[in-house]
């Protein structure tokens, strides 16, 4: 019995569902590792409450047994207790346990903390007892993505999903590590690759706006003409710059995406008080979907990593990766991300982008 309950685990980890319920239908349903198991398989597949009620009944019932009290550990971190999960893994190691299971929780754990390299240690620990660990392969990717290593990152996503082509995680992840490191067509082919496994394709939609053919129409004139004032930062002096917001304010100055011309010509002439100004109005913008262009989300990344009362590195971080994702091949935009990243204290992820600027 317990050579199939072993392999039932192993099938359970590398998402082989229908493999791992068949055996375990095949034995003792009263036995509480073949429960335990039973219950991990339900929240694998559909997230159930109850399921999760069923493990920490039966560490209740079965105090002494530290093998449920690593599948309660794993339960909770499956339904996204990640607090809890990592507590009832320390106390699982207290009592003796040694499990891949075990490594998963504290490797998350470890990552949240900001330490990448105890993180790979217990991924890697965890694919050592389990080549085909999903959810480890899954962490580790995440982990050297941490590191700056995108190649390595993009090998471990590859590897999940080889092992779980239907599960959408990895696949997002994938894609939206290459838009951000500039790998385009790389993207484009996973994205593609990705609708053709996974059971509900519109996950993915929220890239769709990257992979536009190529007879799209092109920009109209409002982001034609802001996109040349925002040039202006390298190659216009500042009395050029007024005269180009001039013509645009009296052009466009009753359409809503004014907010971002205005924003474009007090980041480019520093004016402090109007870029605070300019803040509030862009977010207000781009929380229509029509505007939530590479332009809006790079001004307010921009404009927050400015000296401005609005100061927020952090924030600045999360709208300039956006930006990227839309704009990968613009140098203003990559080079102000990684000024974003350094910042934000992130600097591996800046060094990263060095070589990618310099290619630009």
């Amino acid at each position: 019995m317990r050579h199939a309950i072993d392999r039932a685990w192993s099938y359970l980890v590398g998402h082989h569902f229908d493999q791992a319920e068949g055996l375990l239908h095949k034995q003792n349903e009263r036995d509480p590792l073949t429960q335990c198991l039973l219950a991990r398989l339900e929240i694998a597949r559909r997230q159930t409450p109850s399921a999760l009620e069923t493990l920490k009944m039966l560490t209740q019932s079965n105090p002494d047994n530290v093998e449920v009290h690593v599948h309660l550990a794993a339960g909770l971190f499956a339904m996204g207790h990640r607090k809890a999960a990592t507590e009832q893994a320390e106390h699982a190691l207290h009592h003796g346990a040694r499990h891949a299971d075990l490594e998963v929780v504290l490797g998350a754990d470890a990552l949240r903390l900001g330490d990448v390299d105890e993180a790979l240690a217990c991924y890697d620990a965890a694919l050592g007892q389990c080549p085909t660990y999903v959810a480890a392969w899954l962490g580790k990717a995440r982990a050297l993505t941490h590191t700056g290593a995108v190649g390595d990152a993009e090998a471990a996503y590859f590897r999940v999903v080889e092992l779980a082509p239907q599960d959408p995680t990895a696949w997002r992840e994938l894609i939206r590590l290459e838009l951000n490191y500039g790998a385009h067509d790389a993207a484009r082919q996973n994205f593609e690759a990705a609708r053709g496994f996974l059971r509900r394709p519109e996950v993915l939609d929220e890239f769709a706006p990257h992979f536009v053919a190529d007879d799209e129409p092109a920009e109209d004139a409002f982001w034609e003409e802001l996109n040349d004032l925002l040039s202006s930062a390298e190659k216009r002096p500042a009395a050029v710059i007024e005269q180009v917001f001039a013509q645009l304010s009296t052009k466009w100055r009753d359409d809503e995406r004014f907010a971002a011309v205005r924003a474009a010509t007090a980041l480019l002439l520093s004016q402090p008080a109007q870029m605070t100004r300019s803040i509030h109005a862009l977010t207000q913008l781009v929380k229509d979907k029509q505007h939530r262009r590479w332009q809006t989300l790079w001004l307010l990344g921009a404009l927050q990593l400015s000296d401005t009362p609005l100061f927020h590195p952090h924030l600045a971080v999360t709208y300039l990766e956006e930006a990227v994702k839309m704009a990968y091949d613009n140098r203003l935009v990559v080079e102000t991300l990684q000024d974003g990243y350094r910042r934000a204290g992130r600097e591996r992820l800046a060094e990263a982008l060095t070589e990618r600027v310099r290619a630009l």
